[in-house]
């Protein structure tokens, strides 16, 4: 009998307890800055290399040549999208193709050639402005620690001039959104479009991720601070990024904050069903014709006689029979 008494007492403690518990996690109240759900794989590869693969190779216009190198490299072989990219007179389209082609290009420690593609990036909002101005920093310092000008781990690869703290009322400011918002809006674009390419270690995209968790960290919220430390941690897995994202949920408890979970920002890896093998098999010589890289059409030439040099040339030497006869006849 005493027995089951202690046993309805323990129950109704632990009833209480439950209760009355202070932990009560929530979510945090965001405000100005969220990370959405990355992406880690393309949408529509598949479905845009049936419409290529289905069409006649002499159908083929310039946009199908760049967007079947793209599909490649999408699909990740960056060097066979390399090499398709050297057979195609490349011009810009727009910005899309252009992001595409810097990335194939800086995957190929080509770093001069993405440069290149991401200066004739066009601008027109604060978000493409910052990220454009955060790549071409990202490629400088990839091409420095390839010549070994530079230690990673002494640069800064976020640079932004943000104050130390801001008020809630100046966070609702134009000087906020351009020094701290637009800079992390332009991170984000930029990191978004890595990941999409990017399934290895990366030193430079992870200190990309947790520069921007610190900014976040200090002016906007710790739960979004943890999806980039988080990431960090997933491209350059050093003990210093793991105890960030310890440091970073502890202070996320201490709060009484949910910890959000990571697949929730950064899921699967989804396979394409296009892969390397299928590909190698469409581009084999004694294969169909068609699934090869059609060639562009050379311009016609003029006839010799109608090019410009040939007219100037037989133009020249009319004039000056014209002088020598001239000079004789006066002699005369």
């Amino acid at each position: 009998m005493r027995f089951l008494l202690y046993i309805s007492v323990f129950f109704l403690g632990l009833n209480s307890i439950a209760q009355g518990d202070p932990t009560i996690y929530k979510k945090e109240n965001l405000h100005g800055f969220e990370f959405e759900p990355f992406e880690r794989s393309f949408m529509g590869v598949d479905e845009s290399m049936d419409t290529l693969v289905a069409k006649k190779g002499a159908d083929w216009k310039y946009e199908d040549s760049l967007q079947f190198a793209i599909n490649i490299a999408k699909l990740g072989n960056y060097s066979q999208a390399y090499n398709f990219l050297k057979k195609i007179p490349l011009r810009y389209i727009d910005n899309n193709s252009a992001a595409h082609l810097a990335m194939i290009y800086q995957l190929n420690q080509r770093y001069d050639i993405a440069e290149k593609w991401l200066n004739r990036f066009v601008t027109n909002t604060p978000e493409l402005m910052n990220a454009k101005k955060i790549w071409l920093h990202m490629i400088q310092l990839r091409k420095d620690i390839r010549d070994m000008k530079v230690n990673l781990k002494y640069e800064t690869v976020f640079k932004i001039n943000d104050a130390v703290n801001y008020s809630e009322e100046e966070k609702k400011s134009e000087k906020f959104k351009r020094e701290v918002l637009y800079p992390l809006e332009g991170g984000e674009l930029v990191m978004r479009f890595h990941i999409m390419y990017v399934d290895k270690r990366d030193p430079v995209l992870s200190k990309l991720s947790w520069e921007m968790g610190d900014v976040i960290k200090q002016h906007l919220s710790l739960t979004m601070a943890y999806v980039a430390y988080s990431l960090a941690k997933h491209y350059d897995g050093t003990a210093n990024n793991a105890k960030r994202v310890k440091h970073i949920k502890m202070e996320i408890h201490d709060a009484k904050y949910e910890v959000l979970p990571l697949k929730n920002f950064f899921p699967r890896k989804k396979k394409n069903r296009f892969n390397l093998e299928n590909i190698k098999e469409l581009h084999k010589e004694e294969k169909v014709q068609k699934h090869k890289l059609p060639p562009f059409e050379k311009k016609k030439e003029e006839p010799l006689w109608l090019s410009k040099g040939f007219i100037m040339s037989a133009g020249l030497v009319l004039i000056l029979l014209f002088v020598i006869l001239f000079v004789k006849t006066r002699k005369k």
